[in-house]
């Protein structure tokens, strides 16, 4: 691909295209060109001394989707915790085995039953709701410790102020778990993957933790 690019002193071509896979499109690729002229002394500046490459690379940038290879694009695990857990297989060589890249990455944690920034806890960390509340099930309640209900019978009011099973009160479970009947339960994620339409590729993820 580089047979009628300009050479440096040595004969080596000098690179004039990058091409770099987008961070939100697992299907989409920049092409991204630097097509002023250079010298085989010095790929900023022409034979006559005049400027020419810069090499930031945006003189001419394309922008693709869709794009699949062979073993490409295909749902895998990641092996990483919560949201990130879902990936797609990236391209590979022929003969190797294709990356599993994740489709999310880790970001601020919210109330909403997902593991956002992916460290195996669900709707963790303080400020995720008003004052007053508390995140439970994926939703801003009041607390049990000051709310107008009390907590449903067969349930305590934990120190969080959440109602949980009372073997799970003071149960504290490691990172990826939660308690069910008074022991650390695994979470699941799992992820339904909708066959292409067109060139498109339609996702959709469901995390679900055991509670």
């Amino acid at each position: 691909m580089f047979e009628h690019n300009a050479r440096n002193a040595s004969g080596v071509p000098w690179v004039t295209t990058l091409i770099y896979q987008s961070t939100v499109d697992t299907g989409g690729f920049y092409f991204a060109f630097e097509d002023q002229p250079m010298s085989a002394a010095d790929w900023k500046q022409t034979s006559s001394g005049k400027d020419g490459a810069d090499g930031d690379f945006n003189d001419l940038v394309y922008y693709v989707s869709g794009l699949t290879c062979a073993g490409g694009n295909h749902s895998c695990d990641t092996g990483l915790q919560g949201a990130c857990a879902v990936g797609r297989t990236g391209c590979a060589p022929e003969g190797q085995i294709p990356a599993c890249q994740p489709v999310n990455h880790p970001s601020a944690e919210s109330c909403d039953n997902v593991d956002n920034d992916c460290n195996g806890l669900v709707d963790d960390g303080d400020g995720l709701c008003a004052s007053g509340k508390v995140c439970f099930h994926g939703a801003c309640v009041a607390s049990c410790k000051t709310g107008e209900f009390p907590c449903p019978t067969g349930n305590t009011c934990d120190d969080s102020g959440r109602c949980v099973d009372p073997s799970c009160a003071v149960l504290s479970c490691p990172s990826g778990s939660v308690c069910r009947a008074g022991a650390a339960s695994t979470s699941r994620v799992q992820a339904f993957f909708a066959p292409t339409v067109g060139n498109v590729n339609l996702v959709f993820v469901w995390i679900r933790v055991r509670a």
